[in-house]
């Protein structure tokens, strides 16, 4: 096995040095967060973005979606790297609203490797809570970096949710003997009421302009009011509504930045999805998932 990773290496090396530059990957210094004050803030700020590169691989999908058979899949890849702090080596988390506001920029590129600008890696960074949180968080990702890949980790989305209620949130619904049913049914009626203009006005249009307006009812004001958020308070129905998700890092990152992968693709056939994600990112095709 050890053999054939290093002759995958030798070869995907050899694959990647005949590409031009501008076919490669790079890396890109993550850009201040706040405005500097004054010269010498500004300098910090460049030398604190400078320390590390900034992900340009994302897997911003819900908790339960199959993210982390899709990342422990892709970080067997030479070229991706994975963080260097956050859980399991996984969720750095630096562009949500908690540690973006509340860390300074020096403590959040730390959690990210550094490479030199010709040597073709990936950082990757598969924080589960970046597509459902807000909008903000694929914004400032394309800020750092405007070239970076966007690959949702999909799943069936009531066996998400389900997956979601038994592991993650079931103490708090056993405490109060709430079942499934109980926990998302009483949702539906307020999400369908929610969503309803947007998609009334999608079957209309089906514009990009409609496409805006779903995402708008999405992270807008309108659907995450006090009512509708106690009536689901852990988002076990709206972790699973991905269109809007996909949608948003669409019109941020560009349509033909994003893909997706179903978790019944990596069950039935992990090498082919690793292949699909590795030509869509620009990978090197030499590398052979689930060799060795």
């Amino acid at each position: 096995p050890r053999a054939v990773a290093v002759d995958q290496r030798a070869a995907c090396a050899r694959e990647i040095a005949g590409r031009p530059l501008s076919d490669r990957p790079r890396c890109f210094a993550f850009q201040r967060g706040v405005a500097g004050a004054s010269r010498d803030a500004d300098e910090t700020h460049r030398r604190a973005g400078a320390s590390s590169c900034a992900p340009t691989l994302f897997i911003p999908s819900a908790q339960k979606g199959a993210s982390s058979a899709l990342a422990a899949l892709l970080a067997t890849h030479p070229q991706v790297l994975r963080p260097v702090r956050g859980s399991h080596y996984k969720e750095p988390g630096a562009y949500i609203n908690a540690v973006y506001y509340r860390q300074s920029l020096a403590r959040r590129a730390s959690r990210f490797p550094w490479f030199r600008d010709d040597e073709p890696f990936v950082a990757l960074d598969a924080t589960v809570t970046y597509a459902s949180e807000s909008r903000l968080p694929a914004m400032r990702a394309a800020l750092d970096a405007p070239r970076a890949f966007v690959v949702f980790a999909l799943r069936e989305p009531v066996a998400r949710a389900f997956s979601d209620f038994r592991f993650c949130y079931r103490p708090y619904f056993f405490s109060q003997d709430i079942g499934f049913d109980a926990a998302t049914l009483g949702a539906l009626d307020a999400y369908d009421a929610c969503y309803g203009a947007a998609r009334a006005f999608y079957a209309a249009n089906r514009t990009a302009a409609a496409d805006a307006a779903g995402a708008d009812a999405y992270y807008g004001l309108a659907c995450q009011d006090l009512k509708l958020r106690r009536r689901d308070p852990f988002g076990l129905v709206r972790k699973s509504l991905y269109v809007y998700q996909v949608l948003h890092y669409r019109a941020v990152h560009g349509a033909e930045r994003v893909t997706a992968v179903s978790a019944e693709q990596l069950k039935r056939d992990a090498p082919g999805a690793g292949r699909a994600v590795a030509a869509h990112v620009g990978l090197c095709a030499s590398f052979s998932f689930g060799a060795g």
